[in-house]
């Protein structure tokens, strides 16, 4: 007996190691994989709660995480606390702050809500609490990860304007021979259509996350 997703299916014949995983590549194909283990199944029941949980509600529930978990699966929060560490080697618990560190970054991104405002969404004691835990998951504060994402925005419009800019210097040069019937050059390297090379003006590197990690 095996299970995919939270459906059983039953294979009454015999079959190879082999046959069994070429069955559950073609499964994964169309999103779906098999389970041989009823802790499995559990466990990924466990972790749809918490995604749902986290990142598909308006708010998140302002209950017990483990009152939530036991209640929506109908077990006692040990046992699905116990089978959950035996097979992911991490605790609910860890789980569920990874999500919602996930879930932070993501609205930092946005850039809709405060920290003040995300803490309170997320049920934080504090800020000091969401920012402590932040930096321990990601190795960053939260203000620098949000500087992070403005620094990018701001490196990508200005590579844009320069393309811009490029693009009219193109465009005036190239009106420009053509009316006076010669050459012209245009700084963006040789063109086909014209005759002098010359060097590229372009604005500074953006800075990658590597950098400024």
């Amino acid at each position: 007996m095996y299970f995919c997703g939270s459906s059983k299916v039953d294979i009454k014949e015999d079959i190879s190691r082999e046959q069994l995983e070429i069955f559950n590549k073609n499964l994964k194909k169309s999103g779906l994989k098999l389970l041989d283990d009823k802790k499995k199944v559990l466990v990924e029941k466990i972790k749809a709660v918490i995604v749902e949980m986290i990142h598909y509600s308006d708010e998140v529930p302002n209950v017990n995480d483990s009152d939530y978990i036991s209640q929506k699966l109908g077990h006692d929060y040990t046992y699905l606390s116990n089978i959950f560490s035996e097979v992911k080697g991490m605790t609910i618990q860890q789980y569920i702050i990874l999500h919602k560190i996930e879930k932070v970054k993501e609205l930092l991104i946005h850039d809709e809500l405060t920290l003040t405002e995300i803490a309170h969404k997320l049920h934080y004691s504090s800020v000091a609490h969401l920012s402590s835990q932040f930096k321990k998951v990601t190795g960053l504060t939260s203000t620098y990860y949000k500087e992070l994402k403005e620094v990018r925005e701001a490196n990508f419009e200005k590579l844009q304007s320069n393309g811009r800019e490029l693009c009219k210097t193109r465009d005036f040069a190239k009106g420009y021979g053509q009316r006076e019937g010669g050459t012209a050059a245009v700084p963006h390297g040789r063109d086909e259509n014209f005759n002098q090379p010359v060097t590229p003006r372009l604005g500074k590197r953006p800075v990658s996350k590597r950098t400024l990690e």
